[in-house]
């Protein structure tokens, strides 16, 4: 993309490890969002919607593997609120600019964790499953 003339913006919870890894790599700006939490992922879409114009492409890129149990900012299970929820907040805060693009293109990615278990929809805040390994 960069090496086409795009200009990329890199959102990182982690700004010194994305300045880090990104040093020395022209047209990329790295820029502070946490997609564990909905305030951070409406802040970036608000100034990035402020500082540029129509958005070509937007990558959600899956951030979250096999990990420890844990919740997001709301509430959610962190692997559904993050992967999921976090990207679908951040599509829809960014949309106007990608409607505003010629031939705007979402691409979401995972990653092959998903393989290990299927969507337990009737608990997908493993709220059950938690419970029962805990008792």
């Amino acid at each position: 993309m960069i090496s086409a003339g795009a200009d990329v913006t890199v959102p990182a919870r982690n700004l010194d490890k994305a300045h880090s890894s990104l040093s020395g790599i022209e047209r990329v700006t790295v820029a502070s969002m946490d997609l564990g939490d909905i305030f951070s992922v409406r802040k970036f879409a608000e100034d990035w919607s402020k500082r540029n114009g129509d958005l070509d492409l937007l990558i959600n890129n899956a951030a979250v593997g096999v990990c420890r149990e844990a919740r997001v900012r709301s509430g959610w299970e962190s692997q559904f609120g993050i992967n999921h929820m976090g990207h679908f907040a951040l599509t829809l805060a960014l949309m106007p600019q990608l409607f505003a693009a010629e031939s705007p293109r979402v691409i979401s990615l995972t990653s092959a964790t998903h393989r290990m278990s299927d969507i337990r929809w009737d608990d997908i805040q493993f709220k059950l499953i938690l419970n029962d390994v805990r008792n």
